[in-house]
Parts: structure tokens; sequence; C-alpha cells
């Protein structure tokens, strides 16, 4: 989907918060990883997510109140969700509540290192970037404000 029909959704659904549309979201790689990830955001168990700072060097970042599209595997829209918080916190310095907000996998910290540690560092390595036990990520807290009830 375009970022002109994102535009236009969130027109239809917010449109006296123009200065608050943003980029859209989906998570993970694979579209089976975008499906799980969408249902788990409009359940309310996916509450957390992050990324690696250096991928918003181009545009801005993650802002408190900003409203992204949430898409599935076939990026389509599912949801629309607003930022309430936006935090740099090192790998390292991850909290239990933190994993099980993040909303995939076992929900725990152990699992949340191994897993997501193994995913930013392959992804940095991919991009020509490091990553450590203390890089930072951003994570944005988000809640659902709009389902679409496409899943």
């Amino acid at each position: 989907m375009s970022q002109d029909k994102f535009e236009r959704l969130l027109q239809h659904h917010f449109p006296d918060r123009s200065d608050d549309w943003f980029a859209s979201i989906r998570v993970g790689t694979l579209p089976s990883d975008a499906d799980h990830g969408a249902r788990a955001i409009l359940k309310g168990v996916k509450t957390l997510t992050a990324t690696l700072p250096w991928e918003w060097q181009d545009e801005r970042e993650p802002f408190v109140n900003a409203l992204s599209v949430v898409v599935d595997g076939k990026d389509e829209p599912v949801a629309i969700v607003e930022t309430v918080r936006v935090e740099r916190i090192r790998f390292a310095d991850v909290t239990d509540d933190m994993a099980l907000a993040y909303g995939e996998g076992e929900r725990s910290l152990l699992w949340w290192r191994e897993h997501m540690g193994s995913y930013y560092h392959a992804y940095a390595q991919q991009a020509g970037q490091e990553f450590d036990s203390q890089s930072t990520l951003l994570f944005e807290t988000i809640r659902v404000v709009a389902n679409l009830g496409r899943l």
C-alpha cells in the first residue's frame, strides 16, 4: 500500500491531526511475522515496539502522539496506533516488563534478549552498522486508536 493510501486512511479517521501522521508499522521481516504482530497489536498483547535509531537518520523519528497505520503480511492496513511514549534504552537495560509488552515469542526477558538480540545484530550487520548489548534502541509504546477490521 502506498504512502498516499495511508494518508487517505489517516485523513478519513483523524482529519484534524495531519501533523501527527507518521510512518506505517510492519512487524518482522516475513509476511507471517507481520500477520502475527498485527494480531498481537490488535489484541493489546503487543504494546511496545523497537527500532534501531540509525533507521530514522533521513527522516523524523517516532514521537509522542504519532499516528501510524499497522499493516499485515500483505501490507494491508489493519489498525491505526498512536505512540504514547518514546524512549531510548540500551539493549542491556531492557526489563522483564518491556519484554512482556513487546508481545512476541515467550514474552520473557531471556527470550527477548536471545531472539531479538540475534535479529538486531543480523539486521545491523546487513546494513553495515554495529550492534551489541550497549547499543541503544528506540522504543515506542503504542495503543490502538482504530481497528480497521481486517484481521
